[in-house]
């Protein structure tokens, strides 16, 4: 063959391979998968369906870096509660032979730090019933304290045939933390059943927690022979059933109680039931309202528009601007032999006030009524008024009440005292003049309700729905003992202490929030034995030293950020910190948002 063909076989079969591998690549198809949305609103994942899928693979990388998978059938997947951080989610469309039809964009769920900057959201029923104490275990030097965790709701909740279980039961597992509503609406939650604790409410004991902006609409809870009540000394509430030293800033009830209706008991057994609290021990309830119908009836009854029953000992309790628009009965059972153990306290504001700092700046729309069938009851144990029941002398009320407006139909401020008491104003008013802006003017013209909080309704005056919580940012403080050579840092933010105190300064209440010093030290084991002072440093200002020597001098002084108003001054905020001594009146403002306070060790003397 000659050398000018000897290649030619080579070079068709060269051909031929290209031509049948260009004919493959022709007659293969190669699609790209497609892709679809992917959204979520506060802890829900949705998508639309897309066709010709079997299911779906959703894929998380956690906080941490590792990731996981798992297989939803459905559209929606409501994420899991865990560690906070930021968590990134992407689904993929399966078909049913396991080919990828298409796949989401990748969204990012942030589980916030629970902290008062970066709060936990709380969207769905199932967020809400997993909140249990409200609070997390952390270490302080040598001691292990509560801190609070802070809750946003971002989205309104219907709770129709949704069985809640009170947050925060007892004392031992009550909620600490705070839960901001953000302004949104709570319905339809209905409470049937009592428990072992007997505190039946959206919470079942507050202390030292701060619920605010918040609405329960249609709420209700009906508690009659088959709720499982068997105990005394029980307390019901809407809100919550006990708070202890907490604050209820802006929120507001609508809905009605009917509790025992059909019971009959033996013995002095009493309850406390109230439109947002049942019982409150210290603490305070702001710009708040209740709007219904609230009937109980018990061997002895405590029963309130707003609380059932604030109890005795403590004369810390405030109640500011509230509203209470209702009906009140309390129907007292209790009997035994021949002796009555029936009482009955109805207030259309609270049923029974045993110690109370103040009442201030509220409305009393409505009508109370107290009653019982038992023969041979006390006419003064079956009372009612704006307050059922008010501690004091034998006939004179000595709670700080001032301007209180209530309807003529509500017989008596006090339904126990004849005597309101010296220096305390309250005007009873015709339906004509609730609806009369001049009714709420004193004689200069200056209106006697803070019109920050106010305005005037169709029939009377209304929130604006504006918190007095004052909002703040955030302080670290560094606590440096030279006595037990330890060391304590901390957020202010995500302390363990009220943020809220109520100091009065020549005769005008002043309600902080912040915490009191004396406490702080306290709280964290620190005794001030063997120091001269306590040193409060911040950068580019001058010490403040305050000597331990004056136990007034110092117990007396509070660490503010900002103040929760009353009826009488508007809430505000302070750049940096405030401090305050209510003893000798000295107060001085640091605008560092970085504290430094060091117990000072006596020196030995030679």
């Amino acid at each position: 063959m000659s050398k000018r063909f000897r290649y030619i076989p080579i070079i068709v079969l060269l051909l031929f391979l290209s031509l049948l591998l260009f004919s493959c690549k022709k007659g293969k198809t190669t699609s790209e998968p497609g892709t679809f949305s992917l959204d979520i609103a506060g802890s829900v994942l949705t998508w639309s369906a897309v066709e010709g899928a079997d299911r779906y693979e959703l894929r998380c990388e956690l906080p941490e870096g590792a990731r996981y998978s798992v297989t939803v059938r459905d559209i929606t997947f409501t994420v899991p509660q865990g560690t906070i951080g930021d968590y990134l989610y992407q689904v993929t469309a399966v078909a049913g032979n396991g080919a990828v039809i298409a796949r989401s964009n990748e969204v990012v769920y942030h589980l916030g730090k629970g902290s008062h900057l970066d709060p936990i959201l709380i969207s769905s029923v199932e967020e809400l019933k997993a909140i249990t104490t409200g609070c997390y275990s952390k270490a302080f030097g040598g001691k292990v304290l509560d801190v609070p965790l802070y809750y946003k709701l971002t989205k309104d909740l219907d709770l129709s045939n949704v069985t809640m279980t009170p947050i925060g039961t007892s004392d031992s597992d009550a909620f600490k933390g705070s839960f901001d509503g953000d302004g949104h609406v709570i319905s339809n939650l209905t409470l049937t059943k009592s428990n072992s604790q007997g505190r039946i409410g959206l919470f079942g004991y507050l202390s030292k927690a701060v619920v605010k902006n918040l609405t329960l609409q249609n709420a209700k809870m009906v508690m009659n022979n088959n709720s499982g009540v068997t105990r005394s000394g029980l307390e019901y509430g809407l809100l919550a059933a006990r708070s202890n030293e907490s604050v209820i800033d802006n929120y507001h009830v609508i809905g009605d109680i009917d509790f025992l209706k059909n019971v009959d008991t033996t013995g002095s057994s009493y309850v406390c039931v109230g439109g947002i609290l049942g019982a409150a021990s210290g603490g305070k309830i702001f710009a708040s309202s209740f709007e219904g119908e609230i009937l109980a009836r018990y061997s002895q009854v405590n029963v309130g528009g707003i609380v059932g029953y604030i109890w005795s000992g403590d004369q810390h309790f405030v109640m500011a601007n509230c509203l209470s628009k209702a009906t009140v009965t309390a129907v007292a059972t209790g009997k035994e032999g021949t002796t009555s153990y029936a009482k009955a306290r109805a207030g259309v504001l609270a049923g029974t006030i045993a110690g109370a700092y103040e009442i201030s700046a509220n409305l009393a729309v409505g009508v109370s009524k107290a009653e019982t069938p038992v023969e041979g009851t006390l006419a003064s144990d079956i009372v009612s008024g704006v307050f059922g029941n008010t501690a004091g002398s034998s006939s004179t009320n000595t709670i700080s009440i001032r301007n209180l407006f209530y309807s003529t139909a509500i017989e008596k401020v006090s339904g126990n005292r004849s005597i309101l008491g010296e220096g305390n104003t309250a005007y009873p008013l015709t339906e004509e003049a609730f609806r009369s802006a001049e009714t709420f003017l004193d004689a200069e013209g200056d209106s006697l309700l803070d019109d920050a909080i106010w305005t005037m309704g169709a029939n009377h005056p209304v929130h604006r729905g504006v918190s007095q919580g004052a909002t703040h940012e955030d302080l670290t403080i560094a606590i440096r003992d030279e006595i037990s050579e330890s060391s304590f840092d901390f957020s202010f933010n995500d302390s363990f202490l009220p943020l809220y105190y109520t100091p009065k300064l020549n005769r005008v209440d002043h309600y902080y929030a912040g915490v009191m010093l004396n406490d702080l030290l306290t709280t964290l084991g620190l005794s001030l034995e063997g120091a001269v002072n306590v040193v409060i440093s911040a950068e580019g200002a001058d010490d403040i030293v305050l000597p331990v020597s004056t136990s007034s001098t110092f117990a007396s002084t509070y660490l503010c950020l900002g103040n929760y108003g009353s009826f009488s001054s508007i809430p505000q905020t302070y750049s940096g910190v405030f401090i305050l001594n209510a003893g000798t009146k000295e107060s001085f403002t640091l605008s560092a948002n970085t504290l430094t306070i060091t117990i000072v060790k006596a020196q030995n003397e030679d």
